[in-house]
């Protein structure tokens, strides 16, 4: 108790201030394997799946790619860049195998340099790539926390240990945009003959927030601000998160661990919509300083615009704008927009 504590990857930060357990007499102290909880001096939002480390110690590891052994056991063969879903303590989240190092057969004890798939009963040293970056330890440092299992087709497919961080400079997150980019088919219209006919720039608009319940009022915020514009003739159009999850992404899981791809879709939709010369609207509660970065990244070369509204749910991502109350909120996203040149003018 009173102790400084870290929660990666998000690193946001606070202190003990009591210790839970069930059915158990107040203490002051808790140790590995205990199941505890815990209560903290501020108020902070954490996702599922985050290590909670103290901040006097050496922080675990944080990055989107790691070097690993795996024994793989699955029906099918683990194949470069394919979905698979990665479970490492309570973190679940999307993981694709990058590089194949080499393999070792179990049957014939003969490593294979130039295999481009692991076959069942085969132990690998890979390049593994998870969907945003997790925290985690290498084997040699902290074994809970530097083992993990492979799941394809709902069955576990396969079981590793981290063996070192890797550098994580050329996801393939920026990969994928390159050859969007330079696969792009573009239109005989430009975005100045479009700013000139629809009398704004395009924008894609981001409303988020940290608060505890204020998932619903960023929504509504969003809804208002389209019928504003599109009152004011402008072209404006808004999508929560809600419209992806039953249309386009209905075929991926409902819940936290598919969250990213939501996110993904949310930018790759942002990218065609600005280059249509729209303002494209959307609301994500609890946005992280990786998912901002991520959309800025998925609507290049157009522009983004992140508002916050109260808490800030950001550790170092900087908003464009924090409004501290939903009251008058819409008028001041439109007048940022006014302040950006987006929008010539803007009445009430």
């Amino acid at each position: 108790m009173g102790d400084e504590v870290v929660f990666l990857p998000s690193n946001k930060r606070s202190v003990i201030n009591s210790i839970e357990g069930f059915n158990v007499k107040p203490r002051n102290t808790a140790y590995a394997d205990e199941a505890i909880g815990v209560t903290l001096t501020t108020q902070i939002y954490i996702k599922p799946g985050e290590l909670m480390v103290k901040a006097s110690e050496k922080p675990a590891s944080v990055s989107s790619r790691f070097r690993a052994n795996i024994f793989w056991v699955g029906k099918a063969p683990l194949i470069k860049n394919k979905n698979y879903k990665l479970k490492i303590g309570t973190m679940k989240i999307a993981v694709k195998l990058i590089e194949i190092l080499n393999i070792i057969d179990a049957a014939e004890l003969n490593i294979d340099t130039f295999k481009d798939q692991v076959e069942r009963h085969d132990v690998a040293e890979c390049i593994f790539e998870t969907a945003k970056p997790i925290a985690y330890d290498v084997i040699s440092d902290v074994e809970q926390t530097g083992r993990f299992v492979i799941v394809d087709n709902y069955e576990i497919s396969g079981g590793g240990i981290i063996l070192e961080e890797v550098p994580d400079t050329d996801s393939s997150l920026l990969t994928h945009i390159r050859e969007r980019e330079f696969l792009w088919e573009k239109s005989l219209i430009s975005a100045e003959q479009r700013k000139n006919a629809y009398g704004h720039k395009a924008k894609f608009v981001v409303i988020t927030s940290g608060s505890e319940g204020k998932e619903k009022d960023i929504q509504d915020i969003g809804r208002q601000l389209e019928e504003r514009l599109f009152n004011m003739k402008y072209k404006a159009y808004y999508l929560g998160v809600s419209s992806i999850l039953h249309g386009l992404a209905s075929d991926v899981a409902n819940d936290y661990e598919d969250r990213d791809e939501h996110i993904r879709q949310i930018g790759e939709l942002a990218r065609i919509f600005t280059d249509s010369g729209q303002i494209f609207i959307t609301s994500i509660f609890n946005l992280d300083d990786y998912e901002a970065k991520k959309l800025k990244l998925l609507n290049q070369p157009n522009e983004i615009i992140v508002v916050n509204i109260g808490q800030t749910p950001f550790n170092n991502f900087v908003p464009d704008a924090s409004i501290e109350d939903t009251e008058g909120a819409v008028e001041a996203v439109g007048d940022l927009l006014k302040r950006h040149e987006i929008i010539l003018e803007y009445y009430i």
